[in-house]
């Protein structure tokens, strides 16, 4: 997840489709995908899903998701405690951050900024969480990387 787009794909044994003007604008309104011979190669176009976000993004989220809860995990299990102080929280902060650098690697995230993890401090969490071990308030901020599939080029040709 994340080193590609589902645009501009061939794909092999699959006949395109052949569509007329009025076609491709009610596809475009659904936000819907499809294949078709564009400039002589046949390729998806577009690689949305119907609620408009592009598939690849939906992908990558779905593993990032699963890969923080993953790491978190295994931060609980590969400890004999995780402790509710300020290392403990520290220790979910810099796993989460590890989560969000395999995502820059694999393209899924901007690579050009770092993303930030925010934890509160043990002072502002709740005496009743300490009690039930509930860590709140872990935020973390990322830009996708997103892609390129419409590139708008201007220049002037002079003599």
């Amino acid at each position: 997840p994340g080193t590609i787009t589902w645009a501009f794909k061939p794909i092999a044994t699959v006949a395109v489709d052949d569509l007329r003007a009025t076609e491709l604008t009610a596809l475009a309104a659904k936000n819907w995908s499809y294949y078709a011979r564009v400039n002589g190669a046949n390729i998806t176009v577009e690689g949305r899903t119907s609620s408009g976000r592009f598939a690849d993004v939906t992908h990558f989220i779905d593993w990032l998701h699963a890969e923080i809860q993953a790491d978190v995990y295994t931060l609980l299990i590969n400890n004999p405690k995780v402790p509710y102080t300020t290392t403990g929280i520290e220790l979910v902060k810099n796993t989460i951050a590890g989560a969000l650098r395999k995502g820059q690697a694999r393209g899924g995230l901007a690579d050009d900024t770092v993303p930030t993890v925010t934890v509160p401090k043990i002072t502002d969490t709740d005496a009743s969480d300490r009690a039930n071990r509930i860590l709140r308030d872990v935020k973390f901020t990322a830009r996708l990387a997103g892609a390129l599939h419409h590139i708008v080029i201007r220049g002037t040709v002079s003599v």
